[in-house]
């Protein structure tokens, strides 16, 4: 989905700005089974990802899926010649329920919000995982990476006390926290905040990147959508990137305190029942 017509003003910046976290992006692999043999990156951009995943599981099938043709053009064209090549279409993910093929895992590595902003929000997220529920072959995983907080992180406003002070007093934030309350509501709670700390450092495409909910489904509510389907929760973390963790404290001078209550990054892994049905041969 990244890219889907959304007059990107600098689609090479954006795409380097998704590959910089290569390394931290590729922890989904830890929760692949080593025996997979089909995966399937949805929202795979230029490949990138992709690629890796294919070079970590040599022994598998893997397949991109993106909306943007100039981006699986390029994602085809680095595949060309490589040893372990996945292949990359333009297709929608439900598109794939009408094909027989299914998979050992699904993985969605930081797009998911995306499917909130530039889709029918909250039902545009839940329908991708329902749909790569289906995708899936009995005991096979969803893998979600990307920046989800918790809704408790909503009630919680005296501890974001003294970080919001920090970033109104900084000179250079007033036109950005501007942008962000008219885009989405006031900076109030440790939620509101943490959405804002994610966000700030993107002033190439700041008209694009202020109006994108970063954090627009709560971790809550990815549990209740597994357990609707009936998909164990195998493994849920929440972390800072130390990356961030510096510079949230070289920017705004916030102490370790503060830190510890602020996050950029949930990994969910969601499996399906080994004695599901609902499953189609792959070829």
């Amino acid at each position: 989905m990244n890219g889907l017509e959304r007059g990107i003003h600098d689609k090479r910046g954006y795409l380097e700005r998704l590959s910089k976290p290569l390394q931290e992006k590729m922890r989904i692999a830890e929760f692949i089974d080593r025996g997979a043999k089909d995966i399937l990156d949805v929202g795979c951009a230029d490949g990138v990802v992709t690629d890796a995943l294919a070079h970590a599981f040599p022994s598998a099938r893997v397949y991109g899926i993106d909306l943007d043709e100039s981006f699986i053009g390029e994602a085809t064209q680095r595949a060309q010649g490589a040893e372990h090549a996945p292949a990359y279409e333009k297709v929608y993910l439900r598109q794939l329920l009408e094909r027989p093929e299914r998979y050992d895992a699904v993985t969605f590595a930081s797009v998911l919000h995306e499917f909130y902003t530039y889709g029918n929000r909250e039902p545009s997220v839940m329908k991708a995982i329902a749909d790569a529920y289906e995708l899936l072959k009995p005991g096979g995983r969803i893998v979600i990476r990307d920046m989800i907080l918790s809704e408790r992180m909503k009630e919680a406003t005296l501890p974001a006390l003294s970080t919001i002070g920090k970033i109104r007093a900084h000179p250079d934030m007033q036109s950005r926290i501007a942008d962000f309350e008219a885009a989405h509501g006031p900076l109030s709670s440790l939620y509101s905040v943490n959405h804002f700390l994610l966000k700030y450092m993107y002033t190439d495409n700041w008209d694009r990147e202020c109006p994108e909910h970063y954090v627009s489904v709560t971790r809550e509510q990815y549990e209740q959508l597994f357990a609707w389907l009936k998909a164990t929760l195998v493994h849920r973390t929440t972390y800072l990137i130390p990356y961030l963790r510096e510079t949230w404290r070289n920017d705004f001078g916030l102490t370790d305190t503060e830190l510890m209550n602020f996050f950029s990054t949930t990994i969910l892994v969601a499996e399906k029942p080994r004695d599901s049905d609902a499953f189609a041969p792959t070829r």
